[in-house]
């Protein structure tokens, strides 16, 4: 069974964000895999976060 791409890339934006058009969800994705410790990238993660508006820790 084939995954819907949604979710395909949803799951990869865990890993990494495309660099083109950034959409919410994926870097919601994104900011729970840094903030679960999946990555180490706290320059991102303050990125991210203010991008949508949550408090940068």
């Amino acid at each position: 069974m084939k995954l819907p791409f949604l979710i395909r890339e949803l799951i990869g934006a865990l890993f990494k964000l495309p660099q083109s058009s950034l959409r919410k969800d994926r870097v919601i994705m994104r900011i729970a895999a840094l903030e679960t410790g999946l990555d180490d990238d706290p320059i991102q993660l303050s990125q991210l976060r203010q991008w949508v508006g949550l408090p940068v820790t």
